[in-house]
């Protein structure tokens, strides 16, 4: 493979790390950790542009190798004009997709290690029969607490439950990313970095597993999935260690509303991708939408459509429910704590709740947008 191509007077670098076949063709990962899905054909004239030092763009033999390179590997990074202002313009250019900020924690050296040792937790033979013990133990506490819970406990927490909540969620995302890095490093024996970033408006941590792509789908969807089996193993060791303590009772049952809300496919959280990774999609409801204004839906399109529109009617009726009735009564209550700690607390969420109603109201728009654009 040749390192540089030089092409119409300018000098381009390759910067492929790595080129996979896969079941529906071949991917090709950069060193910036991109990843492209190419055909057969398409493949095959990457590999005679790699064995070439220069294009002549005056020569009718190089003419569509030329263009290949200039429309489709350029515009994506598979090469880079290695002079010092095209790398500020595509330094300039880069996007952070919807991650809009973002703060490395710990590099991939720091995380490689830790996610090697836990990689042999992800052994089936071990992972199974743990994950059976752990839901187990989450179903007879559910049983047992169900009914000693209620709306009204969930927004009024103590110091001390406070504290607990606020450990007991960085521990729980942090275990949770790991878990990620752990399967992502038992499949791939590769992984990036762990950080926190801004998503739709959310504060959240993020464990680079791009490396999955260079697997097969049910491979993916594994690792997917492998950041809630530590969420279910770290709950049941709480409720282990704490029992019936009314704080814990609180936390867990927030928690475990957090991760069952990562499981809900409507946006783009683990259980959306899983969905996709099982059904062999890179994006369910674009694709949906495509068909429905194509008007040849399938089955599966009429389903993803039909499960998003149900969750919108759903999160319409419960914000609609809290502008109308539960949100002036928290406002209320919250005055007539103040200024207790209470009263700080549950003014607090009130806050956060009718933000996220902004929030969710902006997204709807958006994402109104994007479906009448699209169709």
């Amino acid at each position: 493979m040749q390192a540089r191509l030089w092409l119409s007077g300018r000098c381009f670098e390759c910067c492929i790390e790595r080129i996979e076949s896969a079941a529906d063709g071949w991917i090709v990962k950069t060193r910036a950790r991109r990843y492209f899905r190419f055909d057969a054909a398409s493949i095959a004239l990457l590999h005679r542009v790699m064995r070439m030092e220069a294009l002549d763009l005056d020569a009718p033999e190089h003419a569509s190798d030329a263009r290949f390179v200039e429309r489709r590997l350029i515009p994506v990074g598979i090469y880079r004009a290695i002079d010092a202002a095209s790398a500020a313009h595509e330094e300039r250019s880069t996007s952070t997709g919807t991650m809009r900020w973002q703060r490395q924690l710990l590099t991939s050296r720091q995380v490689g290690p830790m996610a090697a040792a836990l990689a042999p937790l992800f052994s089936p033979w071990l992972l199974w029969p743990v994950l059976t013990l752990c839901l187990w133990l989450h179903a007879g506490y559910l049983l047992n607490s169900a009914t000693q819970i209620g709306y009204h406990d969930l927004l009024t927490l103590s110091p001390s439950e406070l504290l607990l909540l606020v450990g007991v969620t960085v521990g729980r995302g942090l275990l949770h990313e790991f878990g990620h890095a752990a399967a992502c490093w038992r499949l791939t024996r590769s992984v990036g970095p762990i950080g926190f970033g801004i998503f739709m408006a959310t504060p959240v941590l993020y464990c680079d597993v791009s490396d999955i792509h260079l697997l097969p789908r049910k491979a993916k969807a594994w690792v997917g999935m492998a950041g809630t089996a530590m969420d279910i193993a770290f709950l049941a060791l709480l409720i282990s260690v704490g029992g019936a303590d009314p704080g814990v009772l609180k936390v867990y049952w927030l928690s475990l509303l957090a991760v069952l809300l990562n499981l809900v496919p409507f946006y783009r959280n683990d259980g959306y991708w899983v969905i996709n990774d099982l059904a062999g999609s890179d994006d369910l409801l674009k694709e949906s939408v495509r068909a429905f204004a194509s008007r040849k839906p399938r089955w599966r399109d009429v389903a993803m459509l039909g499960f998003t529109a149900s969750c919108v009617i759903a999160v319409l009726a419960l914000g609609g429910a809290f502008a109308l009735e539960l949100g002036p009564r928290q406002v209320a209550e919250a005055v007539g704590l103040l200024p207790s700690f209470p009263g700080v607390m549950l003014a607090g969420v009130t806050t956060l709740q009718y933000a996220s109603l902004v929030f969710g109201a902006l997204g709807a728009a958006k994402a109104l947008r994007q479906v009448a654009s699209a169709s």
